[in-house]
C-alpha cells in the first residue's frame, strides 16, 4: 500500500501504487515496461494483465481507472520509499482506503 500525501487526491488515505498514463490505450507490453520501472523498489514484476477499465466520479471530475494485476517474482519487505508498506488482505477491512481502491480489492 502507498500512504498518500496529506494534500491532493485521496489525501492521507492508503492506496495501491499508481502508474500515471495520459491518453491512448496502451498495450499490456507498454504497461509491463512502465510497471517494472515504477515498482522496481518494491519488487520484481514478472507478470501483468490489464483488467477492465472503470470510471469513478468525484464532485467536479471523473477519474478513469485502468487496473493492472501484477505478479511479483520477488518482493522486497522494506521498500526504498517510506510511503510504501505491505499489508495483509485481512487487515484492510477497517483501513482508510479510497472507494475505488476498496472496490478493486473486494472484486
Amino acid at each position: 500500500m502507498e500512504q498518500r500525501p496529506p494534500l491532493g487526491i485521496w489525501g492521507g488515505l492508503q492506496s495501491l501504487p499508481e502508474l500515471e498514463r495520459l491518453g491512448g490505450n496502451p498495450e499490456a507490453a507498454d504497461w509491463f515496461v512502465e510497471a517494472r520501472v515504477a515498482l522496481a523498489d518494491i519488487g520484481e514484476v514478472t507478470e501483468l494483465s490489464v483488467l477492465p477499465e472503470f470510471l469513478h466520479a468525484f464532485t467536479h471530475f471523473r477519474l478513469r481507472v485502468t487496473p493492472l494485476k501484477i505478479t511479483l517474482a520477488r518482493r522486497y519487505w522494506v521498500a526504498s520509499q517510506d510511503s510504501y508498506h505491505w499489508r495483509a488482505m485481512n487487515t484492510l477491512e477497517g483501513a482508510a482506503l479510497p472507494a475505488p481502491v476498496r472496490k478493486l480489492l473486494a472484486g
